[in-house]
Formats: C-alpha cells, structure tokens, sequence
C-alpha cells in the first residue's frame, strides 16, 4: 500500500494536500499477526507505530501473549518494550 501511496504521489503531488505515506506514518498504528516481522514494519512505519495485540482464541493469536516475545528477538530491548507496552500506553494517553 505504502508502495502504491508513493508512486501515485511521485505521479500527481498536486492531487495531495500532503505526502500520502507520511500521512500513513503519522495517523496509523499496526498490530501485526505474530508471524509478521515487527522488525520490518517498524522500518516502514517507525517502530513507534507497531504494538502488540493478541487475539486468543482465534487462529492469529497467541494462546500465552508472552510467547511473541520469541518473535521480537531481532528488535533491541528498548524497541521490544515499545512494541509489548509503551506504543500502546502512549496511543491511548493521547502522547503521540
């Protein structure tokens, strides 16, 4: 998607009051499925924008939360809090 918002900006800016993907980056929040990379999607939109969810019992949830720990191992300390707690803190007191 961000991929197409791009192309169609380089196309026709003037159809845009502002860059479509920046407004991507600033408005919306992601909770990927556990076999997504957090890592990749903190790099398109900002590890800032990427919290965890859990939608136990369906099919894309975890059935202990704490298991997406394992999947997160390739993001710092400080980004795995971000993502597990902190985004999710910050989105819901308004402080984004």
């Amino acid at each position: 998607m961000l991929q197409r918002l791009a192309r169609a900006y380089r196309k026709v800016p003037q159809d845009f009051a502002q860059d479509p993907v920046q407004t991507v980056r600033e408005h919306v929040w992601i909770m990927p499925f556990y076999e997504d990379s957090a890592k990749e999607l903190g790099e398109l939109l900002g590890i800032d924008k990427v919290i965890f969810g859990s939608d136990w019992p369906h099919p894309e949830g975890l059935g202990d939360p704490l298991d997406y720990y394992a999947d997160i191992q390739d993001l710092s300390p400080q980004e795995q809090r971000m993502v597990m707690c902190d985004n999710l803190k910050d989105l819901l007191e308004g402080r984004w």
